[in-house]
């Protein structure tokens, strides 16, 4: 019986040791999906704002129903392993983890997933139970055949979408974004309210001149002292920024040369900020930090196409997973953001559907100065998984 009990905890042991690096795998590929995204996206003169995590997320949920070519391309672009079981599993506990963290007086993180398949349509019951279980996915039958019926379906999911996001990610699916092809839109959301741990006196913020991209301009700018981690190389500095009780931080990212932003975001990787970060360490830091506020929309289908998963948008898809046949494809990856950076604090908000439609046809004691007055990256990092949630730049 004891050597029973002794094989047993071995076992028991092992299973939650393998858990536990397929987990930390997971965050590290989400935020190394995180940098390639935000290069992907290619634009150097607007500013940006995306969350990453919510689009991996939502085609988590997705991956799920994928099956051959289809699975090995998602794979291979947004760092899942092979088998869908350890996706979800991971997933599931990095939710849950982030969730657990908040305390609504001061730092909500809401993460909400939901499926609004079409009512007559043979979808597999497994799937749903996956997306239930794994995602805690609310399902919804809607019918998108009918014009009247579908614009009911289209006003409901952005219902469902503005009250998950306190009313920041409004009219997600414009009038075009489905039609009577139309099967299924699989939707994340993330919400985001934090307080400074050290909030900005309001007395303080002044004009100043932020470099841009496109020349100087006049930005009101926060000022503080505050404790902090700050690193730097040759090259960059980089400077966290903590919430209330640490939960959460903002990291900006900012080059020390202010006239190259483009070499700067295309060659600055995840594993050069990995380093980086690694090296940070707690400083007495001055630091300038210019408000702002972005709102950001695009259709990122095009994007991760060509960033080597083609297949699930062509009528090559094999979504079999989600029903018994090869019927199904990616049609649309819609996703919005939004950022509020002020004195107080920061809110922000994402949400990505994936519309799927039938197939058819394709030191501490010295003080640094941290002045972030021309173009910069900047994360919002949840710091109980290490999950990088949001990533922007601010160009002008």
């Amino acid at each position: 019986m004891k050597k029973h009990f002794i094989l047993f905890l071995i076992s028991f042991l092992f299973l939650n040791t393998a858990f536990s690096q397929n987990y930390k795998k997971q965050v590290e590929n989400n935020n190394r999906f995180t940098f390639e995204l935000f290069s992907d996206i290619g634009s150097f003169d607007e500013n940006l704002f995306l969350s990453p995590f919510s689009v991996s997320t939502a085609l988590a949920m997705t991956y799920e129903g994928a099956r051959g070519k289809t699975r090995t391309e998602m794979s291979e672009v947004l760092h899942f392993p092979e088998e869908a079981q350890t996706v979800n599993e991971s997933f599931k506990t990095i939710i849950s983890d982030i969730q657990k963290s908040v305390n609504p007086k001061f730092y909500v993180l809401n993460i909400a997933n939901s499926i609004w398949a079409q009512n007559d349509y043979n979808f597999l019951h497994s799937f749903f139970e996956s997306v239930q279980t794994y995602y805690d996915a609310k399902i919804e039958s809607v019918n998108f055949k009918q014009t009247e019926d579908r614009e009911h379906a289209r006003i409901k999911i952005n219902n469902w979408i503005a009250k998950k996001t306190n009313d920041k990610i409004k009219n997600l699916l414009d009038i075009n974004s489905l039609d009577d092809d139309t099967k299924m839109v699989l939707v994340n959301t993330v919400y985001f309210l934090a307080k400074w741990e050290k909030q900005f006196n309001e007395k303080a913020t002044k004009p100043d001149f932020f470099f841009a991209v496109s020349g100087k301009l006049e930005k009101d700018f926060m000022h503080g002292n505050n404790r902090m981690k700050y690193a730097e190389n040759e090259t960059v500095k980089l400077a966290e920024i903590p919430y209330k009780n640490k939960r959460a931080s903002m990291i900006v990212i900012m080059p020390k040369i202010s006239d190259n932003f483009n070499a700067f975001k295309t060659n600055f990787s995840f594993n050069e900020f990995n380093e980086l970060y690694k090296k940070a360490d707690y400083h007495n830091i001055t630091l300038s930090l210019p408000k702002f506020k972005i709102e950001y929309k695009n259709d990122l289908a095009k994007i991760l196409y060509d960033a080597g998963m083609p297949r699930a948008f062509t009528n090559h898809a094999d979504f079999s997973g989600m029903t018994c046949k090869k019927e199904l494809k990616i049609d649309k990856i819609i996703h919005q953001t939004f950022i509020d950076v002020d004195e107080s604090g920061t809110e922000a908000a994402a949400a990505t559907a994936v519309i799927m439609t039938r197939i058819t046809s394709v030191n501490p004691n010295d003080l640094i100065e941290f002045k972030a007055d021309h173009p910069f990256i900047f994360l919002i990092k949840e710091n109980t998984t290490g999950s990088i949630l949001f990533i922007g730049q601010l160009v002008k």
